[in-house]
């Protein structure tokens, strides 16, 4: 890793301070490290598919719900880490996986941001083939989106997700 890299990463690791006490657990349970944890994902993920399914809500609505919970999460969280978490529970080892969380995701970011700079790139460079791709690949997701139910759709895109981490496991 090179000095920018870790300067990122360091950055990184500041912003997300307040949260590093709840990043453990969820990166715990998201590489599998209980036998419990492919249950409890799937279980989660199959109960607030069913919540939708059954209260059927609107686009809104589901953005509107999504945004009052990251507020309330981005709100509460930090206080109630302080108020219950003791900072001498925090020995080397939970740093060692801090740091390396940080990494990963300093490293998506760093891939995000390289395809929109390639995109960008061909948007400049090659016009008519960035509007052919993003055209049929619009005309594609148009006609599946016409043709499939939207919550099938999205409950599927997340299992795709599901699966993508575990090939990455």
């Amino acid at each position: 890793m090179n000095s920018k890299e870790s300067m990122e990463v360091e950055e990184l690791k500041e912003k997300l301070d307040n949260w590093k006490y709840i990043l453990l657990p969820v990166n715990n349970l998201l590489e599998w490290e209980q036998k419990y944890a492919p249950f409890l994902i799937i279980s989660f993920n199959f109960l607030v598919f069913g919540l939708i399914w059954f209260y059927n809500p609107s686009i809104l609505t589901i953005v509107a719900i999504m945004g009052l919970v990251t507020l309330l999460l981005e709100t509460a969280v930090p206080v109630l880490v302080s108020y219950f978490v003791k900072s001498n529970d925090w020995t080397p080892k939970s740093e060692a996986k801090y740091t390396r969380i940080c990494e990963r995701l300093s490293n998506f970011q760093a891939h995000v941001i390289n395809f929109k700079t390639k995109l960008e790139n061909t948007r400049k460079e090659r016009q008519p083939l960035y509007f052919l791709i993003l055209f049929f690949f619009f005309v594609f997701c148009a006609y599946v989106g016409q043709m499939v139910d939207n919550l099938l759709l999205t409950f599927l895109a997340g299992k795709k997700n599901f699966f993508f981490l575990l090939k990455f496991k």
